[in-house]
C-alpha cells in the first residue's frame, strides 16, 4: 500500500504538470520565481509567482500562477486579437476574442460592447468546449450563478463570463480542498458561485476566469481501489483477532487493533491525504480571457490554487529544513508568515481544539503547576521566589507582592528566551536589537491568541522505567531516546494526533521533592546542573517534527539531557528559535500520572494561560488537565 500510495500520488502530480505545462513545486510562505514560459512568450509586467499564504482561519493557501502575454501586430488593423497558445506535453489551449468597436453618443453617454468568446481545449482522452456571450452595463457589481450568462463590469469595454463549475464551489470548501482562481498583481472582485472576475490594477484589464474541476474516470477508479484495500485490511484485522481466541480476548485484541490502525498508517507515512489527496492534483481546466477594449493583447492565465488545512499534514518534510536557506540549521522561519509570533501553536486551530474537548468525560481536573516557591534554590543562578504580604491596618485588608524569576519553577520557555547561539538570532530571524526595541515574540502573543489549549498526551517514562526495573538517575546526564519514548507510548496504547501537546514525565520532580535543603543547595551551586532528559539528536528532532506537536513539556529543568550532548541538534535552539515550539519545564506531573494510571488513559484536555506580559520571555503555565 505504501508503494502504491506514492506511485499514484506521483501520477497525479505528473498529470498536473502536463496539463498546465508547468512544474509544480512547493513554496513555503515565501515568494519565488516561477518557471519560464515553455513557448517563449514574454511575461511583460506580470511575473510568474508561486506563493503560500496563511489564512486567518488556519488554512494555508498554496498558489501557483503563470501569466503569459502575447501580442499580434496585425490585430490593431483587424480588431481581432490573435490566438495565444501555451503548449504543454499533452495540453493545448487556444483562446481567441473578437470585439466590435464601441459606439458612444453625447446624448445618452452609454457604451455598448458586444463580445463573443469561445474556448476549446483538447487532450488525448477528452474534448470540451465552452462558449459564452456577455454584455456590459454600467453597474459596479457582478452577479452571476453557475448557469447564468449575464454579468456586469466596472471597466469600460470589460465583461465577465459566467462559468460552469463541476465538483466544486468557488470560495467554499468542498471535501478535502477548496479551489479558486486569482492572478498575481491583479485585484479580485467579490467571488460569486461559478464566477470569478479579476481586474488588473495597473491598466484596468479585466480577466474573466472559468474553472472546471474534472477528476475523470481514472481518479474514480483509483479512489475505488484504495477504498477496497482499506476494507480488506480492516477485514483481515477482524479475522486475525477472532481466530481461535476466547470471546473476551478477541474483543480486547479487536479493540486494540482498531485503535492502533490509524497510528500504523501514520507510522508508515500513509495518510488520508496520501491515499486520496492526489485526486485534487488531476488536471484542472482553466481559461482566462482578456476583454480589454483595444484587442491588441490576449492573456492566457493558468492558475493552480490549492487550499488545504494544516490538519492534512501540509507541513514541509523534515528533510526540507531549513526553510530559510541562508538561516541557521533546521529553521522553519516563514512557515506561518514572516511576522508570525506563535509558531507551532498555529496548529491549535478551532477544529483541533473542538476535537480535543472530547477528552473531557468526567470533569476531573488536575493542576500541572509546581508551587512558585519551588525550586527552593533555583538552578542556573536564578533568584529565589519572594512573597511579601502588606497589611492595610487599621482596615482588615491585605495586599501581597511577588518577586520571582519566571523560570525558577514551572514555566513556559518563550521565543525570546533562547536563540541560535552562533548566529544570535531568535525565532523568525529576530535579533537582540529587534527584541529590545519592541514586544516581538513576546509570550503575550500566545495569550492574545487564546493561550495554549488542546489535547495533552502524557508519556510516563518514569512509571515505565519502574515497571521494567530501570534505575532512574534524574541528577545525571542521561539521554532518553526516541525508541524508548515509542516503547512507552506502545505500553500505554497511546497514539498521537496533529496539534497534540506532548508531556514527558521523567521523575525529576519526584526525586527533587525528596532532597534535603543541603542537597538542594548543592544542586543549585552547579554552574551546569546535570539532569536526565530527551536525547539531542537528529532522530529526536525528526520525530518531534513529524508528529506535529504544538508544544512539548517535561518535569525537569531542561527538556533535553543537560548539559547538551550534541550541539548540532540542540533542542532549545531548534524548537524555540527554529520552529517556534514552546518548551515547558519543571511541570509537576506527579498527580497527572496517578490520574492517568487510575483511568487507564494518558490523553486529556489541557488548558494553559500564561501571564500576559507584553514582550514576556517566559511565564508560569497556570496549567490544568481535564479528564
Amino acid at each position: 500500500m505504501l508503494l502504491s500510495s506514492f506511485f499514484f500520488l506521483a501520477l497525479g502530480s505528473s498529470a498536473v504538470a502536463q496539463g498546465h505545462g508547468i512544474r509544480i513545486e512547493r513554496s513555503e510562505n515565501r515568494l519565488i520565481e516561477g518557471p519560464a514560459s515553455p513557448d517563449g512568450a514574454s511575461s511583460s509586467s506580470i511575473d510568474s509567482v508561486w506563493h503560500a499564504k496563511l489564512q486567518d482561519d488556519g488554512l494555508v493557501k498554496l498558489d501557483f500562477h503563470r501569466l503569459i502575454q502575447r501580442r499580434d501586430s496585425s490585430s490593431a488593423d483587424t480588431g481581432t486579437a490573435s490566438d495565444a497558445t501555451s503548449t504543454a506535453t499533452k495540453d493545448t489551449s487556444v483562446v481567441s476574442t473578437t470585439e466590435d468597436e464601441a459606439s458612444t453618443t453625447a446624448e445618452t453617454k452609454k457604451t455598448t460592447l458586444e463580445t463573443t468568446a469561445s474556448t476549446i481545449e483538447a487532450s488525448t482522452t477528452e474534448e470540451s468546449s465552452v462558449s459564452s456571450t456577455t454584455s456590459t452595463s454600467t453597474s459596479t457589481s457582478s452577479i452571476a450563478s453557475s448557469t447564468s450568462t449575464t454579468s456586469t463590469s466596472t471597466e469600460p469595454g470589460a465583461s465577465c463570463y459566467s462559468t460552469t463549475v463541476k465538483s466544486s464551489t468557488i470560495c467554499e470548501t468542498t471535501g478535502m480542498t477548496t479551489l479558486t482562481c486569482y492572478a498575481a498583481n491583479i485585484t479580485s472582485s467579490t467571488c460569486s458561485p461559478g464566477l470569478i472576475c479579476t481586474t488588473q490594477s495597473s491598466n484596468g484589464v479585466t480577466i474573466c476566469m472559468e474553472l472546471q474541476n474534472e477528476v475523470g474516470t481514472a481518479g474514480i477508479i483509483i479512489a475505488s481501489v484504495f477504498s477496497a484495500l482499506i476494507l480488506i485490511c480492516a477485514c483481515t484485522l477482524i479475522t486475525m483477532c477472532y481466530r481461535d481466541k476466547s470471546k473476551q480476548r478477541r474483543q480486547e485484541e479487536l479493540r486494540r487493533a482498531l485503535n492502533s490502525f490509524p497510528s500504523v498508517l501514520m507510522t508508515k507515512r500513509i495518510s488520508i491525504k496520501t491515499m486520496f489527496g492526489f485526486l485534487a492534483a488531476f488536471p484542472l481546466k482553466r481559461r482566462g480571457l482578456d476583454m480589454e477594449s483595444t484587442p491588441t493583447t490576449t492573456y492566457n492565465l493558468y492558475s493552480f490554487n490549492f487550499y488545504h488545512k494544516l490538519t492534512m499534514s501540509s507541513k514541509p518534510s523534515f528533510d526540507s529544513l531549513p526553510l530559510k536557506k541562508d538561516g541557521p540549521p533546521g529553521n522553519a522561519w516563514g512557515l506561518f508568515g514572516d511576522n508570525d509570533e506563535c509558531g507551532m501553536l498555529n496548529l491549535l486551530t478551532p477544529e483541533i481544539i473542538a476535537k480535543a474537548a472530547s477528552e473531557i468525560r468526567d470533569g476531573v481536573r488536575v493542576s500541572t503547576d509546581w508551587p512558585l516557591n519551588r525550586m527552593s534554590r533555583p538552578c542556573f543562578g536564578r533568584a529565589p521566589f519572594k512573597h511579601e504580604i502588606t497589611t492595610k491596618a487599621p482596615r482588615a485588608v491585605n495586599d501581597d507582592t511577588l518577586t520571582f524569576n519566571t523560570q525558577s519553577s514551572s514555566q513556559w520557555d518563550g521565543f525570546r528566551h533562547y536563540a541560535y547561539q552562533k548566529e544570535k538570532l531568535w525565532f523568525n530571524g529576530k535579533s537582540l536589537d529587534d527584541l529590545l526595541s519592541s514586544d516581538l515574540n513576546g509570550i503575550h502573543a500566545w495569550v492574545e491568541r487564546g493561550g495554549i489549549v488542546g489535547r495533552g498526551v502524557l508519556l510516563d517514562y518514569a512509571s515505565w522505567a519502574d515497571k521494567n526495573d530501570i534505575t532512574l538517575t534524574p541528577f545525571e546526564t542521561k539521554s532518553i531516546t526516541v525508541s524508548t519514548l515509542k516503547e512507552v507510548a506502545k505500553s500505554q496504547g497511546t497514539t498521537f494526533q496533529q496539534g497534540d501537546i506532548l508531556f514527558i514525565r521523567t521523575g525529576w520532580i519526584r526525586a527533587y521533592d525528596k532532597l534535603s535543603d543541603d542537597e538542594c543547595k548543592t544542586l543549585a551551586d552547579y554552574k551546569v546542573p546535570p539532569a536526565h532528559g530527551v536525547e539531542s539528536s537528529e532522530e529526536t528532532l525528526r520525530w518531534l517534527w513529524e508528529q506535529n506537536f504544538a508544544a512539548v513539556v517535561g518535569d525537569q529543568p531542561s527538556m533535553e539531557a543537560w548539559p547538551c550532548q550534541n550541539t548540532d541538534f540542540f533542542l532549545h535552539e531548534w524548537l524555540l528559535a527554529g520552529w517556534g515550539m514552546p518548551i515547558g519545564e519543571l511541570f509537576d506531573l506527579e498527580a497527572l500520572s496517578r490520574e492517568c494510571v487510575k483511568r487507564g488513559r494518558w490523553s486529556f484536555f489541557f488548558s494553559s494561560m500564561p501571564l500576559k506580559v507584553p514582550g514576556g520571555v517566559a511565564s508560569p503555565p497556570n496549567g490544568v488537565a481535564i479528564f
